[in-house]
């Protein structure tokens, strides 16, 4: 589980968003140590060879999570 800023964030719950995109191979949600909200959510995500960008999959995470939970 990651806190940010108070909130608690399941790392389950994003890397399902994730890999529910089409192209994402596997995904991993980790905490990044972060000065002002305690921890950041950062991914390490695996995607077939010019499924996507990090941009798409930017736009896409925008539209399936809130902006805390978002890598």
């Amino acid at each position: 589980m990651i806190t940010r800023g108070g909130h608690k964030i399941y790392n389950a719950m994003v890397e399902s968003v994730l890999i529910a995109w089409l192209g994402v191979i596997k995904a991993a949600v980790v905490p990044r140590p972060c000065p002002i909200l305690g921890e950041r959510v950062h991914a390490v995500v695996k995607v077939k060879v010019g499924a996507l960008s990090e941009r798409d999959l930017r736009r896409y995470c925008a539209g399936q999570l809130s902006d805390y939970q978002r890598p």
